[in-house]
């Protein structure tokens, strides 16, 4: 194996499972405040999710069921809107007949956003871009268009290093610093943003959806400097994350009452009629408020209905929408030089069906063509239960049961490489588990690279970094700013086990 290296990046407390309850998010967050936080982590923020009603959001697998459904709830919606305002006030004056009314809480740290709305510090410069992004995309038309064969092929040869960055759910500073971290973007005034890679191509684990409020701005953002990386002879994919999936199967769960609010204002971007400068102005209004908003716990938040919001939604992330059909260019499984790239992992199972087919079937159901099998909903082996390819945990863990159980994984790693036919150099590259000890390759022989860093103020709010593979097979952790010093990567021997 060639040279390779481990992380002393964030570590961060909390186990993150898949299905937990927006409940069980803010009880997590309670708990975890009283307790003395790492010195690598940084300073978390509340973003819970936000559920329109109980009936539409915590699953919907029917898209024509949920938008007829929205109809009937939108009555009830604002019942309980009325009956929250009526208990607000009740409180408010309790409150105002004694003499002992709580304080009001400190406000955070704020700045200008390009709008002039006062935001938290360190937003104004997401907001930029956010609106730059989405505005760019729409005026280029080009968001959802079927990439070439070559573009799609599950097989690529590379001559530049290969970048892997995690998990990033729906966090664009924290995006904007990794790529950063890595060489790979430059930002200007006015939120352009540039690919400065040149040959290099950057792999995105998948998971940009949820947990955070910058989603369809991730989605513009990766479809901006992917144009401009191939256009420099480098390259950019996205991986379908476990929650990509969730998404076009109309199961919301766990998006962020933000994430609603910028999908409502990408659709109202996208309508004709209004002039460019009058569609800008009034996204960054939106999207400032937005932030704000997520900061003070939902205090001063641009207007949302609820079922406009849904609609919203599901018009953009069902199979056939422009956003699913943009997700329907990313792939399950990716193949780069000697190392495969799987959002979960790859078993030998799909290794065997063949990883080109597993790809070609996610694309046809994100778009709204059937599947390979003749069906149109998501493809088994690819989306479809707990040991399909966005799904499985059977490589990730931090630390298996008993030797038994590693060994199990090992010999599903070896095999998995051996009919892909990486050669002895092989290895695999997975997000979807946080990682207290931040990017590594702690088991399985080093084989197995784990970049999920739980980097998203929405999971761990961990310090970013993520992974470089040079051209000549060696393997480093970037954590550092500055990209331009050496010591952002921090090496040690090709055994990374002791």
């Amino acid at each position: 194996m060639p040279a390779t290296t481990t992380t002393t990046a964030a570590a961060a407390h909390g186990a993150l499972r898949p299905r937990r309850s927006a409940h069980a998010q803010r009880s997590a967050r309670t708990q975890s405040s009283s307790k003395a936080r790492s010195p690598n982590r940084r300073r978390s923020h509340s973003s819970n999710c936000w559920e329109v009603s109980p009936s539409q959001i915590r699953r919907t697998p029917n898209f024509a069921a949920a938008a007829s459904s929205a109809n009937g709830s939108a009555a009830s919606a604002e019942a309980e809107a009325e009956a929250a305002s009526s208990s607000a006030q009740s409180a408010e004056d309790a409150n105002s007949a004694t003499d002992e009314s709580p304080p009001p809480p400190p406000p955070p740290p704020s700045a200008s956003a390009p709008s002039g709305i006062v935001v938290p510090l360190g937003s104004e410069d997401a907001v930029r871009v956010a609106a730059h992004v989405m505005q760019q995309c729409v005026e280029w038309g080009t968001l959802g268009s079927s990439p070439s064969e070559d573009e799609f092929s599950a097989i690529n040869q590379v001559d530049g290093r290969v970048v892997a960055v995690g998990d990033v759910h729906g966090d664009l500073a924290q995006t904007l610093r990794v790529l950063k971290i890595a060489g790979l973007i430059e930002e200007y005034v006015g939120g352009a943003v540039e690919w400065v890679g040149g040959d290099a191509t950057l792999v995105q684990m998948g998971d940009v959806l949820d947990r955070g409020d910058f989603e369809i701005a991730l989605i513009c953002l990766i479809h901006s400097i992917r144009k401009q990386a191939r256009d420099a002879g480098g390259n950019v994919f996205v991986l379908t994350g476990n929650h990509e999936a969730l998404n076009a199967n109309g199961d919301f769960r766990y998006v962020t009452r933000g994430a609603f609010v910028e999908t409502c204002a990408f659709a109202e971007l996208q309508k004709e009629g209004k002039e460019v400068e009058e569609k800008k102005a009034s996204l960054l209004d939106t999207l400032a408020l937005m932030v704000r908003a997520a900061a003070t716990g939902g205090a001063g938040g641009p207007p949302l209905d609820p079922t406009t919001a849904l609609r919203a939604r599901i018009n953009a992330f069902a199979p056939g929408g422009i956003l699913a059909r943009e997700m329907a260019t990313y792939h399950t499984a990716l193949v780069v030089n000697d190392t495969v790239f799987a959002h979960g992992g790859l078993l030998p199972m799909h290794a065997s069906y063949g990883i080109d087919k597993i790809n070609q079937e996610t694309g046809r159901w994100m778009r709204g063509t059937r599947t390979g099998d003749g069906q149109a909903g998501p493809p088994r082996l690819a989306v479809g239960g707990p040991e399909s390819v966005v799904w499985t945990r059977v490589y990730s863990k931090e630390r298996f049961a008993d030797p038994f159980e590693e060994a199990r994984a090992n010999e599903l790693l070896d095999n998995t490489l051996s009919l892909l036919k990486l050669g002895s150099d092989g290895r695999m590259v997975v997000g979807h588990t946080p990682q207290m000890q931040g990017v590594n390759n702690q088991n399985l022989g080093g084989k197995l690279w784990k970049v999920d860093v739980g980097m998203s103020s929405g999971v761990l709010d961990a310090l970013p970094a993520c992974l470089e593979l040079a051209p000549d097979g060696e393997a480093q952790v970037l954590t550092n700013w500055n990209p331009s010093t050496s010591a952002n990567r921090t090496s040690v021997s090709a055994n990374s086990e002791e």
